[in-house]
């Protein structure tokens, strides 16, 4: 069976980062300064948190918080 792209979030993310790489994914206002992040930079750090949390192998998270 065939498996089609982005029929998982994980894929359909990999997708965005490749095709719409330098396109705007996310824009937020901190301090009256505008960021924005690019959907390849988007793909990149989420790869790298899931990669982090692979890392550390199973483990019973009661508490998970990010930073900024």
């Amino acid at each position: 069976m065939s498996d089609p792209k982005g029929d998982t979030l994980p894929k359909l993310l990999k997708e965005r980062g490749r095709l719409d790489a330098g396109r705007t994914a996310i824009r937020e206002k901190g301090y009256g300064i505008w960021q924005s992040w690019s959907w390849r930079e988007v793909a990149k750090n989420v790869q790298g948190m899931a990669l982090g949390l692979h890392d550390l192998g199973p483990v019973s998270y009661t508490h998970l918080r990010a930073h900024e």
